[in-house]
């Protein structure tokens, strides 16, 4: 893939990341770690404080970005998410089909943005089945995007590394 080479920084963003969530998202980020093996994974995502360091021990994400304002109906507070991150990423990766969301990451003018909203992707999910809502699993969702970038195969193990001392508790 040509943009291998030129691709440095990646964001993945998740609204609405439950436990649950955190978990089937993990063969996203490898599957973004293998086609950007150089690049910076960033997670962006509304996840709950109490799964920090569940997010942290995602081996593929180098950096996680709590976006608390991802699911508001509003802009408040964007303006300094904006100044934080306004043109620091080479592509940004939404598995969101809502307006504001979308809006707001598209905003932050990354070289391109992959979204399911067919309103700010720059590059299209061809079957249109992904643009509507409710009609797929979670997977689907989290997967079209990656797929745009040609992996085809995913590993849908999630594998997460625990810590010995957590370990000993579910013993």
């Amino acid at each position: 893939m040509k943009l291998q080479k030129k691709v440095k920084n990646v964001v993945y963003h998740k609204l609405g990341c439950g436990l649950g969530d955190l978990i089937l998202v993990v063969p996203v980020f490898r599957a973004l770690k293998e086609i950007f093996p150089k690049a910076k994974i960033t997670f962006f995502g509304p996840y709950s404080p109490q799964y920090t360091s569940m997010v942290k021990a995602i081996p593929y994400v180098d950096e996680f970005v709590l976006d608390e304002g991802a699911g508001k109906k509003s802009f408040k507070g964007f303006l300094s998410f904006w100044k934080a991150h306004f043109r620091k990423y080479d592509i940004i990766i939404s598995g969101q089909t809502k307006f504001l969301p979308s809006l707001r990451l598209w905003l932050l003018s990354p070289k391109f943005f992959i979204s399911r909203n067919p309103l700010f992707s720059h590059w299209k999910i061809l079957n249109p089945k992904f643009y509507k809502k409710d009609k797929l699993h979670v997977i689907s969702k989290m997967i079209a995007p990656i797929r745009i970038l040609g992996y085809k195969e995913i590993n849908y193990s999630s594998v997460i590394e625990v810590p010995e001392k957590y370990l000993s508790l579910s013993k």
